[in-house]
C-alpha cells in the first residue's frame, strides 16, 4: 500500500474539485493517504502512524524496512534490514498535507470501509486503480481541526484510562507475585527486614503475623510454612453455568474471544437470542475470570465485573468459591508465565487449543483463608478501577463511533467554528 502510494505521488494530482456549499475542497496527497491505508490495515496508533511518516522524512529508508507484505494479512510493520529495495526521496518543497488537518486525516481513514476496495480472494490487495479513484473531500482547515478536536478528546480519554488501567494491573500484578510467587513478606522476616511493629512497603504493621517466618520444601520449590500446593480447582468451580432453553434472556450480550484482549474486553455485542452465534453459552458473573482455551497464546482473557454478559465456550470460566478468591484466581489463572504455559501445551494445527480442565488444573500455592481475605481488600480496588475505567472507555467509543460518520460526511457542523477554536487555544 506504500509502495502504491509512493507511484501515485510521483503522477500529477488531479484537478480540485468544488465542493458543497461552494466550499474549496482537495484532494490528498497520495504517500500520506497510502501511509493511513498503511496504518488502518495493519493496526498503527495514530502517533506511531506520525512518527513513521516523520522517520521517512527525515531520512531515506529502503521500502522493505517498513512495509512487510502489501498482499493478504500481515503483522505489521517489519524491523528495518529487509532487502534493499528503492530509497524513500528525502522530503523537499512543501509540506504534505499542505493545508490539512493529519488528525483529520486519520479520522476520515478511519470512517471508510476499505475492505470495500481490496481485491482478490486468497491474498486480498488495494489495486492503484482503487487507490486513484478514492476521492478525499475536506472542510476548510478550521472545521477540520474542530472535528479532529472533537473526536481525539474521546480517543484521548480512552487512552488515558487505557493507560491507567494499565498501570493498576502492573500494581496488582506486583503484589500477587510478591506474595505468592517470591513470598516475599516471608523472605522478609526470616531476613530481619521486617520486625514487629512496623511497617514493610504494601504491608501495615497489623498484617505481621498473617505470614510465617520459614520456607518448607514442596514439589514446587520452598513455600511459607502452613501453606499448600494446590491448583486453581481449589479456589474456583470450572464453567458453573450455561444457558438453558427456559433460562437463556431474550437479549444476549455477548463477549467473544476476539474482542478480550490481555484483560481488556474491549466491546460487547448484543444479539436477540435467536441470532445469537451457536458458541454464545456461558454465563457469566461479576467475579468470574474468563481464560481464552483457543490459541491461548494470544491473551484473551479477562476479569468479570458486571453482570449479564455471556461467554462463548472458547473460554474456560472460573468462578470463585468465596467473592474473596476472586482476584487471586485471575492474576494466578493469567499471569504471563501462566499463558505462556497454556500456550506451550495446546495442540491442534489450525486452532491449537487446551482443554477448560487444563486451566483449572493450573498449580497454585493456597494459603489460609485470612491471607486471600487480606489480598482481596489489597488488590480489588485496582481491578474494581480498572473495570469502572472499562466501562467508561466503551461508552466513550461508541459516542466517538456514532459521532465520526456524521462529523466526517458534514452531517453534523461544528457551528461557530472560530470561536470553538479560540475557546480552545486552537
Amino acid at each position: 500500500m506504500l509502495e502504491h502510494g509512493l507511484r501515485l505521488a510521483r503522477e500529477v494530482a488531479p484537478p480540485t474539485p468544488k465542493g458543497q456549499r461552494g466550499r474549496p475542497w482537495r484532494y490528498d496527497h497520495g504517500l500520506y493517504l497510502a501511509l493511513l491505508l498503511f496504518r488502518a490495515f495493519f493496526h498503527l496508533t495514530y502517533r506511531k502512524t506520525e512518527a513513521l511518516l516523520q522517520d521517512l522524512m527525515e531520512a531515506p529508508l529502503p521500502l522493505p524496512s517498513v512495509l512487510g507484505p502489501l498482499r493478504g494479512a500481515a503483522p505489521g510493520p517489519q524491523a528495518p534490514g529487509g532487502p534493499t529495495g528503492e530509497a524513500f526521496p528525502r522530503a523537499g518543497g512543501p509540506p504534505l498535507l499542505s493545508g490539512c488537518d493529519t488528525r483529520f486525516i486519520y479520522y476520515w481513514m478511519r470512517s471508510c470501509d476499505f475492505l470495500q476496495i481490496r481485491e482478490g480472494s486468497g491474498q486480498p490487495y488495494i489495486s492503484d486503480r482503487a487507490l486513484k479513484e478514492l476521492v478525499l473531500l475536506l472542510p476548510l482547515l478550521p472545521e477540520q481541526r474542530a472535528i479532529a478536536h472533537i473526536l481525539g478528546t474521546l480517543d484521548d480519554k480512552i487512552e488515558l484510562n487505557r493507560r491507567m488501567s494499565e498501570t493498576l494491573e502492573a500494581m496488582a500484578r506486583a503484589l500477587f507475585k510478591a506474595w505468592f510467587v517470591d513470598f516475599e513478606p516471608v523472605r522478609a522476616k526470616m531476613e530481619g527486614r521486617w520486625q514487629r511493629g512496623q511497617s514493610f512497603p504494601g504491608l501495615p504493621a497489623h498484617l505481621y503475623d498473617l505470614f510465617p517466618d520459614r520456607l518448607v520444601d514442596s514439589e514446587l520449590g520452598p513455600i511459607p510454612e502452613g501453606w499448600k500446593v494446590g491448583t486453581l480447582a481449589d479456589l474456583a468451580v470450572l464453567n458453573p453455568e450455561v444457558w438453558k432453553t427456559e433460562t437463556r434472556p431474550a437479549k444476549i450480550i455477548y463477549v467473544d474471544l476476539s474482542n478480550s484482549k490481555r484483560g481488556r474486553i474491549e466491546s460487547l455485542t448484543a444479539y436477540d437470542s435467536a441470532d445469537a452465534p451457536s458458541r454464545a453459552q456461558r454465563v457469566l458473573r461479576p467475579g468470574d475470570t474468563i481464560v481464552g482455551t483457543v490459541r491461548p497464546g494470544n491473551g484473551s482473557y479477562a476479569f468479570i465485573a458486571e453482570g449479564g454478559l455471556t461467554g462463548s465456550t472458547g473460554f474456560a470460566v472460573l468462578r470463585p468459591r468465596a467473592a474473596h478468591y476472586a482476584e487471586v484466581v485471575y492474576l494466578a489463572a493469567t499471569a504471563p508465565d501462566n499463558i505462556d504455559r497454556l500456550a506451550h501445551l495446546a495442540d491442534g494445527a489450525a486452532y491449537p487449543a487446551v482443554r477448560p480442565e487444563v486451566v483449572a488444573a493450573t498449580p497454585v500455592v493456597c494459603p489460609g483463608d485470612e491471607v486471600l481475605a487480606r489480598f482481596s481488600q489489597a488488590a480489588g480496588p485496582a481491578l474494581a478501577k480498572i473495570a469502572q475505567n472499562e466501562r467508561a472507555s466503551r461508552t466513550l467509543a461508541a459516542l466517538r463511533d456514532a459521532l465520526l460518520p456524521k462529523l466526517i460526511r458534514g452531517e453534523i457542523r461544528v457551528k461557530d467554528v472560530e470561536w470553538f477554536l479560540g475557546e480552545r487555544r486552537l
